[in-house]
């Protein structure tokens, strides 16, 4: 699976190769594999968690890594430091550090394979069932991206962390 928000495509990195299919209909595969090969380097250096998410921006052709350091272990999991590189406007390839907000992941199961073995699957798509059926949850979308507010949020809507 591969979520879309916006003009955003995420996939969890266990889950590259559709990732990849899904990203080289924007960009030929020949740049897109330049620029994930530079962000990749760039990821390794500076940052090195084992767990991140891949996000490919179509409009600005940019490709983002960026940590999750407790993927396998929350129910949402943390948006953590990473790093974009794209291409700038003489084609050489540019970067800039992403720095986590305190900001985290929904439906971490659509990041991923139906058969991924680091969290179960089933429970991960239930949980979004679960949340997304609280009455006006739409209108706090700008608010539940944010480990607080959702921390909280949970609570009051006796749901578990």
């Amino acid at each position: 699976m591969l979520k879309i928000v916006g003009n955003g495509i995420y996939a969890h990195c266990s889950n590259f190769d559709e990732w990849r299919t899904k990203c080289i209909t924007y960009m030929p595969s020949k740049l897109f594999d330049a620029l994930y090969q530079e962000a990749f380097i760039y990821y390794e250096d500076l940052i090195g968690e084992k767990h991140f998410v891949m996000k490919f921006e179509h409009r600005s052709k940019s490709i983002s890594l960026i940590s999750s350091p407790d993927w396998d272990i929350r129910h949402e999991p943390s948006v953590g430091d990473g790093v974009r590189v794209f291409y700038d406007i003489d084609d050489t390839i540019s970067y800039k550090l992403l720095k986590g907000r305190g900001q985290i992941y929904h439906s971490k199961w659509m990041f991923v394979q139906p058969d991924y073995t680091g969290f179960n699957v089933k429970i991960s798509k239930f949980r979004t069932v679960q949340w997304s059926r609280i009455p006006n949850i739409n209108s706090l979308r700008n608010k539940i991206g944010y480990r607080r507010f959702w921390n909280e949020f949970l609570k009051e809507h006796k749901l578990s962390l």
